[in-house]
C-alpha cells in the first residue's frame, strides 16, 4: 500500500551516533549522578516535557568504538520490551555531539549490593527470584537472538518494590549480525587488568565481559552463543548462594583460572544448599557448552520448578531421594499402615496382654503420624504460598507491558489463595492502565473501522483482504467480504444495512449486510483510499490515489469526477455530511472542495509540505462542518488556520518538528495538532491561548506506536493503554461514550471497557472472564 509506510523494527543499515537527533539540553532537568564508569555515567534528571524521572546515560569517550557501542546498546534495548529490561525512552545527541540515553529510572540497589551484605543461607535463598527474573528476561532476549554477555550483579538492579531490571546492554550482540569480533580475544590477549573483578570491572579491550562470570570459551576468546549467558546467570546463582563470585582476584589473574578449570565446588563453599539447585547451577556452569541449558528459557524453567517444590530436570534422583521424597510426602499414611502391621505380628505372638500394649503403642504411632501429616501438609502449603507469591510478583511486572498478562498471573493463583486484598490492587491498576477485551480475526494489520448507526456492530478492514462485522456484545465476527487485494476501508449506510469497502484491488464493494449479497461500482482506474456515503444514503464519495475525486449515484451506477489534479486532492479530509473537504496536494497547497458541484478554492499563499511522502502520512489538514474554517500542519511545525470566506490566515508556531495531525472542534473553537515527535497541543482559537501541552513517547500519526491514550483535555491527565503489538492505526470511542475499540498492525481488534467488582469471588470470576476474552481461542468467528 504506497500510502501507508512499512513500520521497522530497526534501521535498514546500522546508524552512528552522528544520525542520532540532536536535542534541546533544557528537555531535561538533572538532579545528580547515578554512577560513573570508564567510559560513561547515569544521571538522575527529570523529563520536563514527559514530567517523569529518568535515568541519563551519557558517553564520556568519544572514540568511535565507543560510539558504535553506545548506539547498538540504544537499539538493541530499544527492541526488547520485557518486565525486567530497563526500557529506553530516547537516544539522541547534545549540541555537543555526545551522545545519550534517556532510560526509564528503577529506583533501588544492584544486585551486587544485595548480595555483599552479611546473610545466612536461609535468607538467601529467597532472592533465588532475583535470578529467576534475569533467567526469564534472558530468555525472551534469546528468543530475539540477542544476547548480553556481560552479565553479572552489577548489571541487575533489585527495585524498592521487588522488580528486578537487567541493564547495560553495551556488550550485547545480535547472534543473526555479521559483526567483526565475533569472539572475545585469543588466549593470552592483552587486557586492561587494573581494579579488582569484585569492583565490577567490566574489561576493556579484545576480551568483552567480567572474567569472574564469564564462561571459558568466551575467555579464550571463541564465538559465544545464548549458553555464555546461561553460564553467567549459573555464576550470578552461585555468587548469591555462596556470597563470593566464582573467582576472585585481579583481572588477569581471573582470566587465567577461568582457563584453567572449574571454580571451587559451591558445596563447598556453602553447606546446606539444596541437592538439586547444585544440581542447576552445575549444569549452567558446565565447562563444556553441551553440557549446559542451551538457551535461558530452559535454565528459568529449572528455577521455576525448583522455587514451586517439584522435580527439577538438571538434578538425577537416586532412588533413595525419591523414597525420601515419597515418604516425606505420605509420612502420615506410611505411618499408620506400620502401626497396624505391628499390631498384628504383636498380638500373634504375645496374646492378649500384649495386643493391649500394641493398642496403646498403635494410639502414638498415630498421634505422631497426625503430628507428621500436619508438617507435611504445612510444607505443601509453605511451597503455594511461595508458589502463589512469585505470580504476584511476575503480574506486577507485567502491568507496564499489557494489563491483560497481569490478570493472566492472576488467574493461576492456587484455589487456597486469601489476600484478595493484593489481588484487588493489581486488578485495579490493571484496570486502570486499561483491561482489552481482545478480539481477534484479522491476519494482517486493520487499517479501519467503522459502527453500524446502532452501536452494536463494528466493521473492520485489514489488509489480508476481508471485512468483518463484530458483534461487541458477544464477541463473535464473521466475513463479510472478501477482496483480491488489501482493504483500506470500510463505510457503514446510514440504515446500517449496507457497507461499502474498497482498497488495492481498484474497486469499490457495496455489502448488504443481512444478505451478503455485492455490488460492484465500475470506473476507479486507482487504488481506492476512501469511499463515503453520502448523508441520505443514495450517494458515495470515493477517493482514489493520484489526486481522483469521484460522487456516485447509487441507483444509477454512475458517477462524476469532482477532481482529478494530484496538485489538489492528494489527501482530502471530509466533514461528516460529506459537503466539503479539505484538500492538500503534492506539493503542499491546501484548498477547500465542495464535494456537490466540485468547485475548488485555494487558500492563496499557503504551502503545508514540499515532502509528498509526510503529506501521505497524516491527516495533515482539517475542516468544520459547511467549511467555514479549515487548519493544516506543515514541515515547518506551524499550523495555519484558514477562513476560505474572508481568506484569512493565521498560523501559530506550536511544534519543533513536522506536524503529522491536526483536528479542529465541531464548533470551531479548539485547534488539536501532534507532531512526529510526539508532542500533543490543544490552542483555543477564540483568545489563542494555549490549553494544552502533553504527549506520547513517539511519532503522533492518528494515534501513537503500540499505545493509545486517552487524554481529559481539562486535566492533562493521559491514561495510557497497551497491549498492541505493532502500530495502531485507528482508535473509534463507542457511540454510547462508556468506551472504544481500537486496531491495528498486529491484526487484533480491541475493544476497551470493564468494571471491577468488589467482592472476592466476583473478582475471581472478573479475571477469569477477561482473560478468557482476551484469549484467541475463546474469541474465535465464523466465515459464511
Amino acid at each position: 500500500m504506497p500510502a501507508r509506510p512499512a513500520v521497522r523494527s530497526e534501521p535498514a543499515a546500522p546508524w552512528t551516533a552522528e544520525q542520532l537527533p540532536e536535542i534541546d539540553p533544557a528537555r531535561y532537568v538533572v538532579s545528580g549522578q547515578i554512577a560513573q564508569g570508564g567510559i560513561g555515567r547515569v544521571m538522575r534528571a527529570e523529563d520536563v516535557q514527559m514530567k517523569r524521572p529518568v535515568a541519563l546515560k551519557e558517553l564520556l569517550d568519544r572514540s568511535r568504538h565507543a560510539e558504535d557501542r553506545f548506539v547498538r546498546e540504544a537499539l538493541l534495548t530499544a527492541r526488547l520490551q520485557h518486565p525486567a529490561i530497563v526500557p529506553v525512552y530516547e537516544a539522541g545527541r547534545w549540541p555537543t555531539g555526545a551522545p545519550f540515553l534517556a532510560m526509564k529510572l528503577v529506583a533501588g540497589r544492584s544486585l551486587a549490593e544485595v548480595v555483599e551484605e552479611p546473610r545466612g543461607l536461609a535468607e538467601r535463598l529467597p532472592l533465588v527470584t532475583h535470578v529467576l527474573a534475569v533467567a526469564q528476561a534472558m530468555a525472551y532476549a534469546h528468543a530475539e537472538r540477542i544476547i548480553h554477555r556481560d552479565l553479572k550483579p552489577a548489571n541487575v538492579l533489585v527495585g524498592d518494590f521487588g522488580e528486578t531490571v537487567v541493564i547495560d546492554w553495551g556488550l550485547a550482540k545480535e547472534l543473526t549480525a555479521d559483526e567483526e569480533g565475533r569472539g572475545s580475544a585469543p588466549p593470552g590477549g592483552e587486557v586492561d587488568a587494573e581494579g579488582k573483578v569484585r569492583e565490577a570491572l567490566t574489561v576493556m579491550g579484545s576480551v568483552v565481559g567480567t572474567p569472574a562470570y564469564m564462561p571459558p570459551e568466551q575467555a579464550a576468546g571463541l564465538p559465544v552463543d545464548e549458553r555464555a549467558d546461561v553460564y553467567a546467570v549459573g555464576a550470578m546463582l552461585y555468587h548469591l548462594l555462596s556470597g563470593a563470585p566464582p573467582y576472585e582476584g585481579m583481572a588477569g589473574k581471573v582470566l587465567r583460572e577461568v582457563l584453567q578449570g572449574p571454580p571451587v565446588p559451591l558445596a563447598r563453599r556453602t553447606r546446606g544448599v539444596p541437592e538439586d539447585l547444585l544440581a542447576i547451577v552445575d549444569k549452567a556452569m558446565a565447562r563444556d557448552t553441551e553440557d549446559r541449558y542451551p538457551s535461558a528459557r530452559e535454565l528459568a524453567e529449572d528455577l521455576e520448578r525448583f522455587l514451586a517444590g517439584q522435580l527439577v530436570g538438571a538434578h538425577r534422583y537416586s532412588r533413595r531421594e525419591l523414597l525420601v521424597r515419597f515418604v516425606r510426602r505420605h509420612r502420615g499414611a506410611l505411618s499408620v499402615a506400620a502401626g497396624a502391621l505391628l499390631v498384628l505380628v504383636a498380638g500373634g505372638t504375645y496374646g492378649v496382654l500384649r495386643v493391649m500394649a500394641a493398642r496403646d503403642r498403635e494410639a502414638g504411632e498415630r498421634r505422631r503420624a497426625e503430628s507428621a501429616l500436619g508438617l507435611a501438609e504445612e510444607a505443601r502449603g509453605s511451597a503455594v504460598m511461595r508458589a502463589d507469591q512469585l505470580i504476584l510478583a511476575q503480574a506486577r511486572t507485567a502491568l507496564e507491558k499489557d494489563p491483560n498478562e497481569a490478570l493472566g498471573w492472576l488467574r493461576s493463583l492456587s484455589p487456597s489463595f486469601e489476600d484478595w486484598a493484593a489481588v484487588r490492587r493489581i486488578a485495579a491498576d490493571a484496570e486502570g492502565r486499561g483491561v482489552a477485551r481482545k478480539l481477534r480475526g484479522h491476519e494482517k494489520l486493520v487499517s479501519k473501522i467503522a459502527y453500524a448507526p446502532d452501536g452494536k456492530t463494528l466493521f473492520s478492514a485489514s489488509d489480508d483482504h476481508t471485512v468483518r462485522a463484530w458483534d461487541l456484545v458477544g464477541g463473535k465476527h464473521r466475513v463479510i467480504t472478501a477482496l483480491e487485494g488489501e482493504v483500506w476501508w470500510v463505510d457503514v449506510s446510514p440504515d446500517g444495512r449496507r457497507i461499502a469497502a474498497a482498497g488495492q484491488d481498484r474497486e469499490i464493494r457495496i455489502v448488504d449486510v443481512e444478505s451478503g449479497a455485492v455490488r460492484t461500482l465500475l470506473g476507479p482506474v486507482e487504488a481506492v483510499v476512501r469511499a463515503m456515503f453520502t448523508a441520505d444514503g443514495q450517494g458515495l464519495v470515493s477517493f482514489e490515489f493520484y489526486g481522483v475525486v469521484r460522487r456516485w449515484d447509487l441507483a444509477t451506477g454512475e458517477n462524476r469526477r469532482l477532481c482529478s489534479d494530484p496538485e489538489t486532492c492528494s489527501k482530502v479530509v471530509v466533514t461528516p455530511d460529506l459537503r466539503h473537504a479539505a484538500a492538500t496536494g503534492v506539493q503542499g497547497a491546501l484548498s477547500l472542495l465542495d464535494l456537490e458541484t466540485g468547485v475548488v478554492q485555494r487558500a492563496a499563499g499557503v504551502r503545508v509540505s514540499t515532502d509528498e511522502l509526510r503529506l501521505m502520512v497524516g491527516s495533515v489538514a482539517a475542516i468544520v462542518p459547511g467549511g467555514r474554517l479549515v487548519a493544516a500542519g506543515g514541515d515547518d511545525g506551524r499550523t495555519r488556520v484558514w477562513e476560505p470566506e474572508t481568506g484569512k490566515v493565521r498560523t501559530f508556531k506550536d511544534h519543533e518538528a513536522f506536524v503529522t495531525r491536526v483536528l479542529l472542534s465541531a464548533d470551531g473553537r479548539r485547534l488539536v495538532s501532534a507532531d512526529e515527535r510526539g508532542l500533543l497541543r490543544v490552542r483555543d482559537l477564540e483568545d489563542g491561548t494555549l490549553k494544552f501541552s502533553r504527549g506520547h513517547e513517539g511519532s503522533v500519526v492518528g494515534v501513537a506506536l503500540g499505545t493509545v491514550r486517552v487524554w481529559d483535555l481539562a486535566t492533562a491527565q493521559a491514561q495510557v493503554l497497551r497491549g498492541h503489538a505493532g502500530a495502531v492505526l485507528d482508535a473509534r470511542f463507542l457511540p454510547e461514550g462508556r468506551g472504544f475499540v481500537s486496531v491495528g498492525q498486529d491484526g487484533t481488534v480491541r475493544l476497551w471497557r470493564d468494571a471491577l467488582p468488589r467482592d472476592a469471588e466476583g473478582l475471581r470470576a472478573w479475571i477469569a472472564e477477561t482473560v478468557r476474552a482476551a484469549d484467541p481461542e475463546e474469541a474465535e468467528g465464523t466465515t459464511p
